[in-house]
């Protein structure tokens, strides 16, 4: 039954999954653990969340081909894209033009 379900770690729904592992994303797993207390349904364990995003990510590497070939399906590449990396300490841009 949960095979046919497409349980994730023999714990998560599909569904779950993909909100335990946005919020996993975005909080630590023992923040996702209150956020998910605090909202009511799901209670998954902070251990449960810190072994969610490790499993998706083996199951991602079991297969990056055609995985990555799905996300990029329809898109197409900008021969004018220029990169402007932002993170927590700073912006980077880069000042050279391209060789």
């Amino acid at each position: 039954m949960e095979l046919r379900a497409g349980m994730v770690e023999g714990y998560f729904t599909p569904l779950a999954a993909a909100n335990a592992a946005w919020a996993v994303a975005h909080l630590t797993p023992g923040e996702s653990e209150a956020l998910f207390a605090r909202m009511g349904g799901m209670r998954p364990s902070k251990s449960s969340l810190d072994r969610l995003p490790k499993s998706l990510s083996a199951r991602w590497e079991d297969d990056r081909a055609a995985s990555r070939s799905g996300c990029a399906t329809g898109r197409r590449s900008r021969t004018a894209a220029v990169v402007v990396a932002v993170s927590l300490d700073g912006v980077l841009v880069p000042m050279k033009g391209r060789p």
